[in-house]
């Protein structure tokens, strides 16, 4: 019989031995992560965290060492990429199977933005990785929010857009016009999107928020809130229920997902019990009846139930959508009419002209890309062409490359006088000449947004109803503010938003 010491220790040799089997590949994906970060320039220590900013930390090191470089981040190392063909080379790989994500396919990680978003939207576009059935869902939304779905979309967009202009002129003192006017562009954002997509009225536009609003704009700030608490070692974020969101967190997740979950099931209750008449049933129409129904025809929501009888997925991906795009578009709103009122010669203009608008919204994302940082963990070696003097580089499975795009759509080789803003580059003659991944405000690649029309649309539509009934004018320094930027779930600056509108005669 052996000793009870010498049991302990062939199993404590045991059990060694097994880690280091089980540990094999980690350890040789290591080494090879350490070997290849040797090849570039970057902080000599490694950070802790990214800090509150992951954008400010991302960008210094850009300008500091140039780009590609690399930053350790405890144990994960962030290769910083600005190059269009490098952008191209991590981004623009294919569809993403069922399987590990070969193929090109990369997974979103790295920023805890999207950590901090998936309580809330699950195995949804804006946060599944490849093996969660991403190229089925990718194709049912693609084919959802077609072009001509959008362009069936303009009539409700344009009817938010009155609501907003007359909720703005009830405005009257000055010192509350600033406060007032950003809740109502944010209810407006909301008032669209939940009626375009889940196909009822939200109903947040000129009143307090209650119900599903208030629910709604409680989640996107929670969901701020964890974007901007970065952990030592970037540990992975657990559910809100273990974190600073806590049971008040777990439970808005609850109500949300309710709320979105009900408006599925009435739908598909509809549906089958054949009541679509008010499909057939224009906005327009309704409108000019009196009418305002809370259900709206042909959302994206009912176009997503005829093509899929997945209630769950369906609802998945209107989380997706809606709490990706809302905060999206309403910060791009923001910045462009931040942007109007620094240049009041390009808002005269862009009154009177659609086509100038879209441009200018166009210029205003170049400039300040509301999503500002792509980050991707690798699934496979992606092979970088020689740019920048320097030769041909093999990025490493395993490391996450970050595209820092507000660098990209300021570089000068394509984007000549790159910090003035011009809206005429986005003209068909100067489009046609630049590298299709110099420009990427709305991603790129498979991931690159599936709402960017829808969002475009709703954007044109606010600020020409809000151009014709008045003028946008800078308050205090709001040009240097906009040198002051952070980045949480969207990018905004510091101090906020400096505007003040100004009624026409």
């Amino acid at each position: 019989m052996w000793p009870l010491p010498a049991v302990a220790a062939a199993s404590v040799c045991a059990l060694a031995a097994a880690a280091l089997w089980l540990l094999r590949r980690p350890l040789r994906r290591w080494r090879r992560l350490v070997a290849f970060s040797a090849q570039l320039a970057g902080p000599a220590l490694p950070r802790l965290s990214l800090g509150e900013d992951p954008l400010a930390a991302f960008a210094d090191a850009c300008r500091r060492y140039g780009t590609p470089c690399r930053v350790w981040v405890g144990a994960r190392l962030y290769v910083l990429l600005t190059d269009p063909e490098h952008a191209a080379a991590v981004l623009g790989g294919g569809g993403g199977g069922g399987g590990g994500g070969g193929g090109g396919f990369h997974e979103r990680a790295g920023l805890r933005q999207w950590d901090a978003l998936r309580p809330f939207t699950g195995r949804g576009l804006a946060t599944a990785a490849a093996g969660d059935g991403w190229s089925r869902r990718r194709r049912l939304v693609e084919q959802t929010l077609t072009p001509q779905w959008v362009q069936s979309q303009s009539g409700w967009l344009r009817r938010v857009a009155d609501r907003l202009v007359a909720a703005l002129q009830q405005v009257v003192p000055p010192a509350e016009q600033q406060l007032q006017m950003l809740k109502e562009l944010r209810a407006c954002t909301l008032d669209a999107l939940a009626g375009s997509l889940l196909g009822q009225q939200a109903r947040a536009t000129g009143r307090p928020p209650a119900g599903f609003p208030h629910h709604f704009l409680q989640a996107t700030q929670l969901i701020d809130q964890q974007a901007g608490r970065q952990p030592a070692l970037l540990l992975p974020l657990p559910l809100l229920s273990l974190t600073g969101g806590g049971q008040a967190g777990a439970r808005l997740v609850r109500q949300l997902r309710g709320y979105i979950d009900a408006a599925v099931d009435t739908a598909a209750h509809s549906s089958t019990r054949g009541q679509e008449r008010h499909i057939a049933l224009s906005w327009e129409r309704a409108a000019d009846s009196g009418d305002d129904p809370d259900r709206l025809p042909g959302s994206a929501l009912e176009q997503l139930l005829s093509a899929t009888e997945d209630r769950r997925l369906v609802s998945e991906e209107l989380a997706s959508l809606l709490l990706v795009g809302q905060p999206a578009t309403e910060a791009a709103l923001c910045f462009t009419l931040q942007l109007l009122a620094l240049h009041p010669q390009v808002q005269t203009a862009a009154a009177r002209d659609e086509q100038l608008l879209r441009r200018a919204v166009l210029e205003s994302l170049r400039l300040f890309p509301v999503q500002p940082l792509l980050a991707r963990q690798l699934s496979e070696d992606v092979k970088l062409s020689p740019a920048g003097g320097r030769g041909q580089l093999l990025l490493p499975q395993g490391c996450i490359a970050v595209v820092c795009s507000p660098l990209t759509q300021r570089d000068p080789e394509h984007w000549p006088d790159p910090d003035a803003f011009q809206p005429d580059r986005f003209l068909e003659e100067h489009e046609a000449r630049r590298h299709p991944f110099a420009y990427l405000a709305f991603g790129g690649g498979a991931r690159r947004c599936p709402s960017s029309e829808l969002s475009l649309q709703l954007l044109c539509a606010a600020l020409s109803r809000l151009l014709s009934a008045f003028r946008v004018a800078a308050a205090g320094d709001s040009r240097d503010h906009l040198q002051d930027l952070r980045l949480r779930a969207v990018l905004s600056p510091w101090r906020g938003f400096q505007l003040r509108l100004l009624p026409r005669a």
